[in-house]
């Protein structure tokens, strides 16, 4: 993995903390992950991290130059509801996260605060 790749994801939880306080960092398959209520909803995969989405959001980032349905194991079954995004779109994590997150949510109590920047 590529320095980039690994401070691109610190400064992804690091945004995602300041606005969804509840978000916690973790494992998944070995791999760091992010989580709320031990629910993972991002995973740093090599060089580029996979999100779960749902619905509009899932299908607008496979739309994506490079992205995927995320493969974890190689063996041709990916996981339908994730979507791996390489490092280059780390511009896009925040609000892909974000949507990842709130998704998560339905029938649960996920709220964010205001983000300031």
């Amino acid at each position: 993995m590529s320095q980039t790749a690994e401070i691109a994801f610190e400064n992804l939880i690091f945004e995602l903390r300041q606005e969804f306080p509840q978000a916690e960092t973790g494992q998944m398959f070995g791999k760091r992950c992010l989580k709320v209520n031990g629910k993972a909803f991002a995973c740093l995969f090599g060089e580029a991290i996979s999100f779960k989405l749902e619905g509009e959001h899932h299908q607008a980032a496979l739309k994506l130059e490079s992205a995927e349905l995320w493969n974890p194991s190689g063996k041709h079954r990916p996981m339908k509801a994730w979507v791996l995004l390489p490092v280059f779109h780390s511009d896009h994590w925040y609000s892909i996260a974000s949507q990842a997150l709130i998704g998560l949510g339905q029938g649960q109590e996920i709220t964010g605060t205001k983000r300031q920047k």
